[in-house]
């Protein structure tokens, strides 16, 4: 079953979506920028929490994997931030 946020994420998806085309063609530009961009969020925050559930699964069944990217990822940054 679907958690409340999930709910809400696909309904402004939705909605964006109907809103996007309502106008039609020759409609307000304005509805329809805003319907687009109502689509766009609806899609980044899905995308977003299906990418930390897979993230917390890789985390959880291969510790010391995640361990080991997280300690090159720090490493990276540190270098990138000391070249400034």
């Amino acid at each position: 079953m679907a958690s409340r946020t999930e709910f809400e994420a696909a309904l402004d998806e939705d909605v964006g979506r109907v809103q996007d085309g309502l106008d039609g063609p020759l409609g307000d530009p304005g509805a329809q920028l805003k319907g687009a961009a109502r689509t766009l969020c609806a899609c980044a925050c899905t995308a977003g929490k299906e990418t930390g559930a897979a993230i917390r699964d890789l985390t959880v069944d291969q510790p010391v994997t995640a361990l080991l990217v997280a300690a090159l990822t720090g490493f990276l940054a540190a270098l990138l931030w000391t070249r400034r």
